[in-house]
């Protein structure tokens, strides 16, 4: 590839346009780290509860997402509160799904993949439009400097 084509490939990379894209990168990226987490904790240990193994791979998944929002997928610093809370509202969508399948008798590893691969559509939309909106969360993301 020629310098010139490798400059607009990262200029598209950066653009508004690519933000689902970047969105799918790092919410791919936390959602294996939440499913591999959980996974790995139910078979190292099978009586662990499905749900305690989901809290523990959120928990360790959000730390991820957070940070690669923050700085890949829409660049600036946005709201850690208002993330929070869509991502708590994602983890209550995410364990209502898993009691649903375990209910019907989906076995543990088939009901997390259900579980984590849903939530992450509608976290998209409420990050978006609220936990990163450019209104009310486009400040410096270099946090050692006081705001204006």
């Amino acid at each position: 590839m020629n310098s010139n084509a490798i400059e607009r490939l990262r200029q598209f990379a950066n653009s508004p346009a690519a933000r689902p894209l970047r969105f799918i990168a790092v919410g791919g990226a936390a959602t294996c780290v939440h499913l591999a987490t959980a996974l790995l904790i139910t078979f190292v240990s099978p009586k662990t509860s499905a749900y305690l193994a989901n809290l523990l791979a959120f928990s360790l998944a959000f730390s991820a997402s957070y940070f690669g929002h923050r700085h890949v997928t829409f660049q600036r610093a946005g709201s850690a509160a208002r993330f929070l809370v869509v991502s708590l509202a994602g983890l209550i969508l995410n364990n209502v799904i898993l009691a649903t399948c375990l209910h019907f008798g989906v076995v543990h590893s088939v009901a997390l993949t259900v579980a984590v691969a849903l939530v992450p559509i509608l976290s998209y939309l409420a990050s978006s439009l609220w936990a990163f909106s450019t209104a009310e969360t486009d400040v410096s993301m270099d946090d050692s400097k006081p705001q204006a």
